[in-house]
């Protein structure tokens, strides 16, 4: 075994999150598994993110830059077989797959190939990390039980979610709850899909006296608040992420690509603090309780890279 001075060698991990109304990036130094110093800024210009990125890796030998990628062409298909993608409506042509246990993750080309691009002058990406691999690697690192469970990333206006029984994967998909794609990317999509009405999201399909009831405990809270529009843009996507939740379990079990069974539990990864209210509305329309595991998407980030790197 060959022995490696690398891990006793300096590194930087810079991660960065672009979103519609901010861009954050967060960066460690490491050295010997230690770490010396973090660096964390966030812009509202992408411009401004990319050229303090390039600043901070320019005094460092060894870095590695991620991008968490939340655009809306991106997906899972429980299949190894990459042909297989066409059943679900995707051109295969047109993604990027990699395996993850026995499925596949895809995404599409021109965004991956658009956010690379961002990067190209000063070294390039290391990794793409969308949140269906962030939540697969939650779930790696959690204890496997012998239930069927759904398991929900969620990060700020995104869900991923899976539905799965130990290492088996049975069911994925991504949302975007800020859709901002172009007319490009939503071509690559086949429009033939056979359960395309299923994606019409109606909230009116749910318990319109429980959706009052939460609106309503939503409204008291913000009764005090200093920022009562930015509350009420969370609660829109709240009840998108719970409308999104609900589309896809009903897909599960009544799609026969996938043969689904009735989940035994449901745990939410959860980036935003997910509230009460929320977490209440679910188990009634679905009588399970969520479990809430928080975590931080950065850090993740980060905690992945250096897996990868074996650093």
């Amino acid at each position: 075994m060959l022995f490696s001075f690398r891990k006793y060698m300096l590194h930087l991990f810079v991660c960065v999150v672009f979103e519609s109304k901010k861009h954050v990036v967060r960066a460690h130094s490491i050295k010997n598994g230690k770490f010396i110093h973090t660096y964390e800024k966030s812009f509202e210009e992408e411009e401004k993110l990319l050229k303090y990125v390039k600043k901070l890796i320019s005094d460092f030998q060894l870095y590695y830059v991620a991008v968490f990628f939340d655009e809306q062409i991106q997906g899972l298909i429980p299949s190894q077989n990459p042909k297989d993608i066409l059943k679900y409506g995707v051109n295969l042509k047109n993604v990027y797959h990699i395996s993850a246990s026995n499925s596949i993750l895809y995404a599409s080309k021109n965004s991956v190939n658009e956010v690379m691009g961002k990067f190209q002058d000063f070294g390039g990406l290391d990794f793409v990390f969308s949140p269906l691999t962030l939540l697969y690697y939650c779930l790696s690192t959690q204890k496997s039980t012998n239930t069927l469970k759904c398991c929900i990333y969620r990060h700020s206006t995104c869900i991923a979610i899976m539905i799965c029984k130990e290492k088996e994967i049975y069911f994925g998909s991504f949302f975007d709850l800020d859709p901002k794609g172009s007319e490009l990317e939503k071509k690559e999509i086949d429009s033939s899909k056979e359960y395309d009405e299923a994606e019409d999201i109606r909230i009116e399909n749910y318990d319109l006296d429980k959706l009052d009831n939460l609106l309503d405990e939503k409204l008291d809270d913000l009764k005090y608040s200093s920022s009562l529009s930015m509350d009420l843009s969370d609660f829109s996507q709240d009840m998108q992420m719970c409308s999104y939740i609900f589309m896809s379990l009903k897909e599960f079990y009544n799609n026969p690509l996938y043969e689904g069974n009735f989940i035994d539990e449901m745990i939410i990864y959860d980036n935003e603090n997910i509230s009460e209210a929320v977490l209440g509305y679910i188990e009634n329309e679905i009588f399970l309780r969520p479990q809430v595991v928080h975590i931080d998407t950065l850090e993740l980030m980060n905690d992945l890279m250096r897996k990868e790197l074996n650093i």
